[in-house]
């Protein structure tokens, strides 16, 4: 049995003891080396993470875990070595055994022959206990640490002193963001990204965004403006600053090596390398598709100058170490798509309501004294509107704020009195101007008078008492009318104008509309004027100046006359006469339809003449056709001068005092000439159509000369038809003219029976006393008669001149009868005579 005790000599004790030491010294510098650096290169990823975007949280977990990973990694390596399952001198020996393969071999028996369990059954004591000493004093000569490796020790020391030196610059230089960091390492951590550039605004055009997006004018270039601030600006130089200094000076050292190799041959570009690598800390980058643009980062903002396009872009910037998005949104400036304006007259005019319309051109006309509110309607809801007025007198321009209801635009109630001119600017809701203003100038219109007439009313008309005319009357105003009426005046014909202002003998209004409507612009009415002794009892002689009168509302009562329509009030014989001198005009007419009709027939004789070969030519054929058309327009004014003739005796047949045989004699004559045109004349044409139509044939001959043949015989008969006519209607104008000198005598006769037999009554008891001893109605009455005496003097005067001449031309005995008498007893000079008396 070899169940005895031997136990390794006290220096091979202490050799193990030794080795023991140095092994926990590596494997406790590897432990702590890589604990640390696991976690501080967690942290550097995370503090560099945080310096590029903000971290997510997820990611920061990852980081975190992975430090954590790294450094339970070393702390059981060194656990399960040191604690856990501890090194003994057999694993000891082992080790020494690596460096020292037969030392190690013998150390690994020396130690098995200390074990009770290991030693061989066979091996004595003594023989134990010499082999024990005899290692011991062979291992004198070796030494045991130096079986330990240290390789990966001073690895893990120096990368752990890399790390930590890594570590220590943002802890030197960026003492907030490396606190930020380590607080955000740790998991569940709300703490914000810290970045060393701190956003400021960041507008387009000098606006901020409208819920995430810009919206700029389309097709204009605009200006992206991001501000910023460093968070560590009250430390001191800011660390961005100072990085970029470092950048600068770094750039510089490139570009001088750059210099140095291209004057030595040698042509290199570090600055550009370096700069492609790590770009300029100094500048802020904008992204927006493939476009990249820099820019200075310069007194807390950083500028870009873009071209908007007509689609949206989407932005990238980066400034220092924060990120930020945009989004551009092109759309066209605000436009008005109408303009109107609700505009209220002045009182005086009455409008129930303002009148609502559209403003067109530049400048708006208006009505003195109104006042306007103008309103437009924008093409998107509007932020604000101004207005700028220009004042009428001064031309001092006042702005105020126009009223902004979502897209439209309403402006205060103007006086438009009081300016001259509007300017009305306006911003949307993404606040962009307007391309342009709407400027509106305005130009006052005076209320003109009313316009009176009597359209489509002859001038000057001639009635008898018995007759009536319908006068039609208008008035009209632009803004208006109020009122409409006929004012008439009745003087005696033949009054001597001695330039005193003659008075009228009636006068009479008649009211048409008293009030009209509001807003009437135009009224139009008839007013039947009788002159007979059951209406407006006017006597005949004389002459009325009928006026249609009309009002308009305005601040004062303004009536406004038309030109007169005058309507001579005849007395049967100068009716008669007028009749007389119409229905000679007509005979003269007829005298020029017979004489070309009388050439018309000539005409045709010569184309009857002719033989067949020259009626076949087309000269003839010619001919024809206006021989054709000249007895069509004969006819044509032959029916046209009967409708005349027949309008005529109409006419006549209102006087009383024609003779009934002359009335006769015009309508027979009337139908006559229609007859005549329908028939004869009618004939005549249709023979010379047929004339034309039918070709020179030469087994027909005559025919085209028949046709020739006829229409000359329906002309002749024709003019000797107006032959005819001529001779009755010579005869008819001669009686005509007997019957008003007959009727014009027995008038002057019957006057001077009234007057004489008026002044017996008026003056009978006045006999005796002096002109101005009357009465005044009686000076009147006799200076109207006088005056009328002076006019039957006249009248008396030309009678005598056509009597004689109508007696001398008739060779009638009962005219040169009157003639002769008259030249006796000189009746105008005693008329006169009396009229002086």
């Amino acid at each position: 049995m070899n169940r005895f005790n031997v136990e390794l000599p006290e220096k091979l004790k202490g050799k193990f003891k030794s080795l023991e030491r140095k092994l926990w010294f590596v494997d406790t510098l590897i432990a702590v080396c890589g604990i640390a650096c696991g976690l501080v290169v967690a942290y550097l990823l995370l503090f560099m993470s945080d310096r590029f975007w903000d971290t997510p949280a997820a990611w920061r977990i990852v980081f975190t875990l992975a430090g954590g990973a790294v450094a339970l990694h070393y702390a059981w390596f060194w656990a399960k070595h040191w604690i856990i399952n501890r090194r003994d001198n057999r694993v000891l020996a082992a080790i020494v055994q690596r460096k020292h393969r037969r030392m190690g071999d013998r150390l690994m028996s020396a130690v098995e022959l200390t074990s009770i369990d290991q030693r061989p059954e066979d091996v004595s004591e003594e023989l134990c206990r010499a082999a024990i000493e005899q290692i011991d004093r062979e291992s004198e000569k070796i030494s045991f640490n130096k079986a330990v490796s240290t390789r990966k020790s001073r690895i893990a020391f120096l990368l752990a002193v890399l790390v930590l030196g890594i570590l220590s610059l943002p802890l030197r230089f960026t003492s907030d963001a490396s606190q930020n960091a380590l607080h955000r390492a740790v998991p569940g951590s709300s703490a914000e990204r810290y970045t060393f550039v701190q956003n400021g605004d960041l507008q387009v055009n000098g606006r901020d965004a409208e819920e995430g997006t810009f919206y700029v004018p389309r097709g204009e270039s605009l200006q992206l403006t991001s501000q910023f601030a460093f968070a560590d600006q009250k430390n001191g130089t800011p660390f961005w600053e100072t990085l970029g200094g470092w950048w600068q000076d770094t750039h510089g050292a490139a570009e001088r090596v750059d210099k140095f190799l291209e004057e030595n041959k040698i042509g290199t570009d570090f600055a550009g390398s370096f700069s492609g690598v790590l770009p300029d800390p100094a500048e802020a980058v904008l992204r927006h598709g493939k476009s990249t643009q820099q820019a200075q980062m310069v007194d807390g903002k950083a500028q870009y100058t873009l071209q908007a396009g007509t689609k949206p872009m989407e932005l990238a910037l980066r400034v220092g170490d924060v990120r930020r998005h945009a989004r551009i949104e092109p759309v066209a400036r605000p436009a008005l798509k109408a303009l109107n304006v609700s505009l209220s007259y002045p009182d005086y005019l009455r409008y129930p309501k303002a009148e609502e319309m559209e403003v067109r051109g530049g400048v708006f006309s208006f009505l003195e004294g109104s006042t306007a509110v103008f309103g437009a309607d924008a093409s998107r809801n509007l932020n604000s509107a101004n207005l700028k007025l220009t004042h009428a007198v001064t031309d001092e321009v006042s702005e105020s704020i126009a009223q902004v209801q979502g897209a439209s635009i309403l402006t205060p109630n103007l006086n438009l009195d009081d300016i001259s001119a509007m300017e009305v600017s306006w911003v949307d809701q993404y606040h962009i101007a307007g391309a342009t203003t709407w400027k509106l100038g305005f130009d006052p219109i005076k209320d003109q008078p009313p316009h009176a007439d009597s359209p489509d009313q002859a001038p000057v008309v001639a009635i008898l008492r018995s007759e009536s005319l319908s006068i039609p009357a208008l008035g009209e105003d632009d803004y208006g009318m109020e009122e409409l009426k006929i004012y008439w005046e009745c003087f005696a014909r033949g009054v001597a104008d001695d330039g005193k202002p003659v008075k009228p003998l009636k006068t009479g209004e008649v009211i048409l509309v008293e009030k009209a409507s509001p807003g009437t612009h135009s009224i139009t009415q008839t007013w039947h004027f009788d002159p007979s002794d059951k209406a407006l009892n006017i006597p005949d002689d004389t002459v009325v100046n009928v006026y249609v009168v009309a009002k308009d509302y305005y601040r004062t009562d303004r009536y406004v006359r038309s030109l007169p329509v005058r309507i001579y009030i005849l007395t049967p014989e100068e009716h008669k006469q007028l009749i007389q001198d119409e229905f000679d005009n007509k005979m003269a007419e007829l005298d020029d339809l017979a004489r070309r009709q009388e050439n018309l027939l000539e005409g045709t004789k010569l184309l009857q003449e002719m033989s067949p070969e020259e009626q076949a030519e087309k000269s003839t054929e010619k001919e024809l056709a206006r021989q054709e058309q000249e007895q069509r327009d004969i006819a044509e004014k032959l029916k046209e001068l009967s409708k005349e003739l027949g309008e005529l005796g109409k006419e006549a047949s209102k006087n009383k005092e024609m003779d009934p045989k002359t009335l006769a004699e015009m309508a027979k004559l009337q139908q006559e000439m229609k007859e005549l045109a329908e028939n004869e004349m009618s004939e005549a044409e249709a023979s010379l159509s047929e004339a034309q139509a039918k070709p020179q044939q030469p087994s027909q001959p005559q025919d085209k000369k028949k046709e020739i043949d006829k229409a000359a015989k329906k002309e002749k008969e024709a003019l000797e038809k107006m032959k005819e006519m001529q001779k009755d209607a010579g005869e008819t104008s001669q009686d005509m003219y007997e019957n008003t000198l007959v009727l014009r005598l027995r008038k002057l006769a019957e006057y001077e029976d009234k007057l004489a037999k008026d002044l017996g009554s008026k003056m009978g008891s006045e006999l005796g006393g002096s002109f101005s001893e009357l009465p005044e109605h009686l000076k009147t009455f006799l200076n109207n008669r006088a005056d009328g005496q002076h006019r039957n003097a006249t009248k008396a005067n030309n009678l005598q001149g056509e009597i004689k001449r109508f007696a001398e031309s008739t060779l009638k005995e009962n005219f040169g009868e009157v003639a002769k008498e008259m030249d006796t007893s000189r009746p105008p000079e005693k008329l006169d005579e009396n009229a002086e008396k």
